[in-house]
C-alpha cells in the first residue's frame, strides 16, 4: 500500500474527501520545507487516483497498482531533472502535454508528477502554463516544490496548493514513525524530538541526520561564541557530515533568534534555554541577522552547487565567532 505519513493526515482527509467527491483539482502544487513528505503525499494520492479498487488508499495488488509499482504504468509520466540539482526542459513539458492527449489505459485518467516544479526553466513553466489554463478531463497534475516562490506566478496562481508545515517537536505522530524508523537503523536511541528540533521540524530530513548528529555538538557551538573554542579546530572535528554540522548550525541560530526576540515559547528545543539565554544578551542584532542569512546561504550552496564542504563549514564557524564577539570595553 501507499498510504500517507503519520503527520499528514489532515491534508489526506482533504484530498480523499475531494477525490470521492469528484471535486479534486486537476492541479495541485504540494509545498512546505524540505524533509516534509510532499513529494510522498504527492505520490500517495496519484497511487490512489490510478488504483482500480478506489479505496482511500492505494491497495497495491490491483494491476494498476502492480505497473506502477513496477514503474510501468502507462497513465503516469513523472517529470524530474536527469540529474540532481538540474533542469526540467521544455522538451519534457512538450512531452508531457502529448502524453496527456491520450486515452487512458485503465479508465482512471492520466496523472503527470512533476517533482521539484522549481526544476522547470522558464520555457518549460510557460509551456506548462497551457495544460494548466485548458486541462485534460481526467488528467491530474502534481507538482512539488520546497520553493514555490521561484515558479511563475501564473503557474501558481493556477493551481491548488496543498501545503505541509514543519512538525513541532512535540508531534506525537512523528516522533513515534520516527523512532521506529530509527529501530536498529544508524542513530537508535537519539531523541526524536531532538532530532525533529535539529532538523527544523522536517521528519525525512530528521532521519537523514540521525547518526550523524552525534557528531555535532551545541556545547561546542556555544564555545565558539564565548571564545573558548578554535572554530578552524571544530570544523574539522564536524567535516564528516559538514551538512548536518551546517544544518545544526542554522537551526541553534533559529532559535538563539526566537530568545533574542522574546519568543521563547516558539523553542523547538528548550533543553538549551538557558544557554540560548546567556548568549542572548548584548547581541548585536545586525550581526546575528547577518550571520543567519550568511549560514543559510551556506547551507543552500552546499547542496545545489559545488562548494568546497570543508572550506564552507570553516568559513560558517569562523564568521559564527565573529559574529558574536563582545566588544572590548
Amino acid at each position: 500500500m501507499t498510504a500517507p505519513l503519520p503527520w499528514q493526515s489532515e491534508a489526506w482527509a482533504r484530498l480523499t474527501r475531494a477525490r470521492h467527491a469528484g471535486r479534486l483539482p486537476h492541479a495541485l502544487l504540494f509545498t512546505g520545507p524540505e524533509g516534509v513528505g510532499k513529494g510522498h503525499l504527492a505520490r500517495s494520492l496519484i497511487a490512489a487516483t490510478l488504483c482500480e479498487a478506489g479505496g482511500d488508499t492505494a491497495c497495491g495488488e490491483c494491476r494498476s497498482c502492480q505497473l506502477r509499482l513496477a514503474e510501468s504504468h502507462p497513465d503516469l509520466l513523472t517529470l524530474q531533472p536527469a540529474k540532481e540539482g538540474g533542469a526540467i526542459g521544455v522538451e519534457a513539458v512538450r512531452e508531457a502535454t502529448a502524453f496527456l492527449q491520450l486515452h487512458a489505459h485503465y479508465g482512471q485518467g492520466r496523472c503527470i508528477l512533476v517533482e521539484p516544479a522549481e526544476a522547470l526553466t522558464t520555457s518549460a513553466a510557460n509551456s506548462l502554463l497551457k495544460t494548466l489554463e485548458e486541462p485534460t478531463p481526467g488528467s491530474l497534475l502534481a507538482l512539488v516544490a520546497s520553493r514555490p516562490n521561484r515558479l511563475p506566478t501564473t503557474v501558481v496562481s493556477r493551481c491548488q496548493q496543498v501545503h505541509l508545515p514543519p512538525v513541532t517537536a512535540e508531534d506525537e505522530t512523528a516522533r513515534r514513525w520516527l523512532g521506529e524508523a530509527l529501530d536498529g537503523a544508524p542513530g537508535e536511541g537519539q531523541d526524536p524530538a531532538e532530532l525533529l528540533a535539529l532538523a527544523a521540524g522536517a521528519p525525512l530530513r530528521a532521519r537523514e541526520l540521525a547518526g550523524e548528529a552525534a557528531t555535532v555538538d551545541f556545547a561546542e557551538w556555544q564555545a565558539l561564541a564565548t571564545g573558548e573554542a578554535d572554530p578552524v579546530a571544530v570544523a574539522g572535528r564536524w567535516q564528516r557530515e559538514p551538512g548536518t554540522a551546517l544544518t545544526a548550525v542554522v537551526a541553534w541560530t533559529e532559535e538563539l533568534i526566537r530568545v533574542a526576540a522574546g519568543a521563547e515559547e516558539s523553542l523547538r528545543q528548550p533543553g538549551h534555554r538557558g544557554a540560548l539565554r546567556s548568549l542572548a544578551q548584548g547581541v548585536d542584532w545586525r550581526r546575528l541577522l547577518e550571520f543567519h542569512a550568511t549560514a543559510v546561504s551556506t547551507l543552500d550552496g552546499l547542496t545545489r552547487r559545488n562548494l568546497n564542504a570543508e572550506l564552507a563549514l570553516e568559513g560558517v564557524l569562523v564568521a559564527w565567532t565573529e559574529a558574536t564577539r563582545r566588544p572590548r570595553r
